[in-house]
């Protein structure tokens, strides 16, 4: 278990500097070295956990580079000035473009971490086993739907077990003890 910590840990963190190479706008390129350092880390190259990792933690990342170069135009600050003719106006100040790289190593490693892989194994591994009917009634059809009232159960179950367990105990606290590790480890 801790030979398979230690090189999910080196994967989210090599996926994270691939990330970081993309440039503000959200282009670039990755070089081509990196490439070959994450696919000689993953022991199997069809494996769907380490799939999810690297997808769900450059895809958070990707989504923290957009949602935080949308939020520095947004913060752009406007000055209202007169013109000559005494009619006024607005002007805005061009402020740069700070990108906060704790922010970002967060939302790579929860994405790696969390969605990737422990949701990986909550959807495929534990639900499967804890609510069994569900996966029978999702294969089903409308009209067989509606017959298997069992099956309808087991949804209502899953959805509940998500809604009020899952999320407020272990999807939304997991980012926070994310942030604070990456915190403190950082300082």
């Amino acid at each position: 278990m801790k030979i398979c910590m230690n090189r999910f840990l080196f994967i989210c963190l090599i996926s994270c500097r691939i990330t970081i190479e993309i440039d503000a706008y959200g282009a670039g390129e990755m070089s081509l070295s990196l490439l070959r350092k994450v696919t000689s880390v993953i022991p199997d190259p069809h494996s769907p956990e380490a799939f999810a990792i690297l997808l769900a933690g450059m895809k958070t990342g990707a989504a923290d580079i957009i949602a935080q170069k949308l939020a520095s135009n947004n913060n752009q600050k406007k000055k209202e000035i007169s013109t000559t003719n005494g009619e006024k106006g607005i002007i805005s100040s061009s402020s740069s473009f700070q990108f906060d790289k704790k922010r970002f190593l967060t939302f790579v490693l929860y994405g790696g971490m969390y969605l990737g892989w422990f949701q990986h194994f909550l959807f495929t591994k534990i639900y499967t086993r804890l609510f069994p009917l569900a996966a029978v009634f999702a294969k089903q059809t409308l009209k067989e739907k509606i017959r298997n009232w069992s099956g309808a159960f087991a949804v209502i179950q899953q959805v509940s077990f998500e809604a009020f367990l899952h999320w407020p105990w272990l999807y939304i606290p997991m980012y926070y003890i994310i942030q604070q590790l990456v915190t403190i480890m950082s300082s």
